[in-house]
């Protein structure tokens, strides 16, 4: 909590707790491996982006928060989340992403601004809002937002006030939004508005 530094990284992929950051400002990137859950807010990043790994089927993921994130120059990944629902488990469970913004400045061999892969969630919600990613001076194939390698299941996704934008592009092709074909999507209620 209340912490500045040059670059921060948390490896708590084996705890069943709570990882919780609250109130961060940093200049390079930031490296969270959580375990069971993940409640992140208030970061401010002048020159790096926020890496948010789970630890798979390893750990289980009970839910998994950011807001307010303000990523400058950087990206925004979250990945490698394993998620099922526990009826007997009274938290707000699922995966929450509210007022992230995030800018990549032609950075190569990162694949997107914007990126969810290895992320399997069942019976539990996954709300993506108010959430803006910006690529500018593009030099390579990269996409704004990436969806990959994800299995979701009777679940219900909400996708609010999301904007992604190419801006001087100098080379490409590009794309603003991809739903890669390895994603399985099983039962699922897609609500998406005032979106890309």
């Amino acid at each position: 909590r209340n912490a500045r530094a040059r670059a921060i990284a948390i490896e708590g992929d084996a705890t069943p707790d709570t990882t919780v950051l609250n109130n961060i400002t940093a200049e390079g990137d930031l490296h969270i491996r959580f375990g069971a859950s993940l409640a992140i807010s208030h970061v401010r990043n002048g020159d790096g982006g926020m890496y948010l790994t789970g630890a798979g089927m390893r750990v289980p993921a009970r839910f998994v928060t950011v807001e307010d994130a303000d990523l400058y120059r950087g990206q925004f990944w979250l990945q490698h989340i394993h998620m099922v629902s526990d009826e007997f488990d009274e938290c707000e469970r699922g995966i929450f992403v509210r007022k992230v913004s995030a800018r990549s400045v032609a950075v190569p061999g990162r694949s997107s601004v914007i990126l969810l892969t290895d992320v399997n969630v069942s019976a539990l919600p996954v709300a993506i809002s108010d959430v803006s990613a910006e690529l500018v001076n593009l030099k390579e194939r990269i996409m704004v937002m990436r969806i990959a390698n994800c299995a979701i299941a009777n679940s219900v996704w909400k996708w609010h006030r999301v904007w992604l934008f190419i801006r001087g592009s100098i080379g490409g092709p590009e794309g603003a939004f991809e739903l890669a074909s390895d994603v399985a999507l099983r039962n699922v209620s897609w609500t998406v508005a005032d979106s890309f």
